[in-house]
């Protein structure tokens, strides 16, 4: 059974939407927080009338502000460490070749 599968998950670059465990330097539990925070996000923008478009090509959030494009990797640091969680948002290009 695909992870996705098993833990809930609707499409390539969606979040859990159920609590599932992962080993990285140690086991970790993942609690499906990146939705809510993604929902905070997004009613802060529409509170200060900022339209926004999300999860549109492995993007999470996307807006314009004062002309210039901002993007959102939306990353809950609850139940990791926060270092990890900004390596983990950015991601590695070391094997890009």
């Amino acid at each position: 059974m695909e992870l996705r599968d098993q833990h809930g998950i609707k499409a390539g670059n969606s979040t859990a939407r159920r609590k599932y465990e992962y080993w990285v330097e140690g086991k970790r539990e993942v609690e499906p927080l990146h939705g809510p925070l993604q929902r905070r996000f997004v009613e802060f923008l529409a509170g200060r009338e900022i339209d926004c478009v999300q999860d549109e090509s492995y993007v999470d959030i996307r807006y314009q502000q004062d002309g210039v494009e901002v993007l959102v990797e939306v990353t809950p640091t609850a139940n990791v460490d926060t270092r990890y969680a900004i390596r983990a948002a950015v991601g590695s290009t070391s094997n890009t070749g």
